[in-house]
């Protein structure tokens, strides 16, 4: 019994206070739990559901009353909002000035700066890449800046008339491509009184045949009536600067002379020079206006050199010695190198031709060289 007894008297001690506030804990907490409030904290639980998502909108305040929301309500499918790894301010695409650009300006460039400008191009000019790789408005360089043909190619427009290109002639065109033309020069080391010359300034190839021509000049050059003949000589060295001509007795030459100074053939085997016209001026009768047309060629006439011969038409007016025409006189003619001209010429260093025509020289005259095709 006294056990008993001791068991009714038995008591625990409660705090009432401490307990009212477990319970209004525990009640907040409950009702937090079971009304969807927003997340408490910026974990990866929220209270919608186990990952970090938010079905709504979110809203933002600045310690102002206005609220600067993040709106994905016109996103259709799930999208990733990549922060960058900086400190900024976020920029709206409004924020952003647009460039200011000279109307019809023709292309953009990038400066020194990294700022991309207007470029500028000068007029009824082509275009083409720089050295640098940029673009640069110059001239197009056809030795450059085209690609060219195989050897002998010519360039033509095509059947379409759309483009140009390269094209291999069949054949069947003119004989003679010019090569070098010039007016005749005076006043060179070692070059005869009042001869003229005409320096080619071109290499000379055996294998072609050439044509040179020449013109009468003006009228206010005419010669005399002392006693020489009309002439051409193959020159050598350098003769823009250097009249040098082969050795003496070196030329075959054969001419049909007709017109007020002589009406004759001539054949001479022992020369110095190629005669054009093989008559002597005489009283009342000088040369004026003389032109023609020499063809010359290599022969291989001798050992290990090309040789030198030529057909020549060479004709034109006589004065009187003041200028009055009082005649003409022309000749078709040959020179040809002496078989047995042992020093030999070697085509390829003749370099121009040595003339005396009116015995004055005559700045004038003008010449052409043509070069055969075939």
């Amino acid at each position: 019994m006294k056990y008993i007894n001791k068991l009714k008297n038995f008591s625990i001690p409660f705090d009432y206070p401490k307990f009212a506030i477990v319970i209004s804990i525990a009640a907040f907490g409950f009702a937090a739990s079971t009304h969807d409030t927003p997340c408490l904290s910026a974990q990866s639980t929220c209270s919608v559901g186990s990952d970090n998502e938010f079905t709504g909108n979110i809203s933002l305040k600045g310690g102002t009353p206005n609220l600067a929301t993040f709106d994905a309500s016109g996103i259709t499918a799930d999208r990733t909002l990549t922060i960058p790894n900086n400190t900024g301010t976020l920029a709206l695409t409004s924020d952003i000035t647009p460039p200011s650009y000279t109307p019809d300006a023709p292309f953009l460039k990038v400066d020194g700066t990294g700022t991309a400008v207007v470029g500028s191009l000068t007029a009824s000019t082509p275009l083409k890449s720089s050295a640098s790789g940029q673009i640069a408005a110059s001239d197009l360089d056809i030795t450059t800046d085209i690609t060219p043909g195989t050897a002998l190619q010519e360039i033509r427009v095509n059947a379409g008339a759309t483009a140009l290109e390269y094209f291999t002639p069949s054949g069947g065109g003119g004989r003679w491509s010019e090569v070098a033309s010039g007016s005749i020069t005076t006043g060179l080391i070692g070059q005869p009184a009042n001869s003229e010359v005409a320096c080619f300034g071109v290499s000379l190839d055996p294998s072609k045949t050439y044509k040179f021509t020449f013109d009468g000049g003006d009228s206010s050059t005419y010669g005399s009536s002392s006693a020489y003949f009309t002439y051409y000589t193959p020159l050598t060295s350098n003769c823009a600067t250097t009249y040098t001509s082969y050795t003496t007795n070196k030329f075959t030459v054969g001419l049909a002379s007709m017109g007020n100074l002589s009406n004759t053939t001539q054949a001479n085997g022992n020369e110095d020079y190629c005669y054009m016209t093989g008559a002597w001026p005489s009283s009342g009768f000088s040369p004026m206006f003389y032109s023609g047309v020499i063809e010359f060629y290599g022969t291989n006439s001798t050992s290990n050199t090309e040789g030198f011969s030529a057909r020549q038409d060479i004709g034109g007016l006589l004065n009187n010695g003041a200028g009055s025409v009082t005649g003409a006189q022309v000749a078709d003619g040959q020179c040809h190198e002496k078989a047995d001209y042992n020093a030999g010429i070697d085509f390829t260093t003749i370099t121009g031709f040595g003339m005396v025509i009116e015995k004055i020289a005559n700045g004038s005259r003008t010449w052409v060289l043509w070069e055969s095709t075939n």
